[in-house]
């Protein structure tokens, strides 16, 4: 679930292959010609490859130039954030290696949000947007994350509880 101000002009994107998976895409608009992609993706424990194909697909029909926030959690618990290495070989963290790095995405959630884990993620391809980053008390089994996001135009700051 996301909640929008009525203030804050945003559409949701159409998904593809949507109806299994767990993605919402917003456009956000921030002034009359700028927005950027919001999106809330989750890929459940224990499925197959197609989750992570579906938000690709849904991906490469951005803008190339579109500003990307995507906050997620991807159940891949075997990632080193501070240099991006995979520390598993599968399809799976391939495939989010890819995803990765076909849309310049960027991790700015570097401590733990479960047990030991950083499996609350928060995406972007454009690190400036993003500031102010707390893993906060847990929230069932993972831990609350605050991010604010920064914008240039009429909204200036809002923040992101995730």
């Amino acid at each position: 679930m996301v909640a929008v101000s009525d203030k804050i002009i945003c559409k949701q994107r159409e998904v593809l292959e949507g109806s299994d998976i767990e993605l919402l895409m917003l456009d956000v608009h921030y002034s009359k010609n700028k927005s950027f992609m919001f999106g809330v993706f989750y890929r459940p424990l224990a499925s197959d490859t197609r989750c992570l194909e579906i938000l690709q697909k849904n991906l490469e029909l951005l803008a190339p130039q579109a500003e990307i926030v995507l906050v997620a959690d991807f159940n891949l618990k075997d990632v080193e954030w501070t240099s991006r290495l995979m520390l598993k070989n599968s399809v799976d963290y391939e495939l989010f290696s890819d995803i990765l790095s076909d849309n310049f995405l960027t991790q700015v959630v570097l401590q733990p949000s479960r047990g030991v884990s950083i499996l609350d993620l928060v995406l972007t391809n454009n690190s400036d947007v993003i500031c102010d980053v707390e893993v906060g008390e847990p929230i069932s089994h993972h831990n609350r994350i605050v991010a604010v996001i920064l914008s240039r135009g009429p909204l200036t700051k809002r923040q992101v509880i995730c």
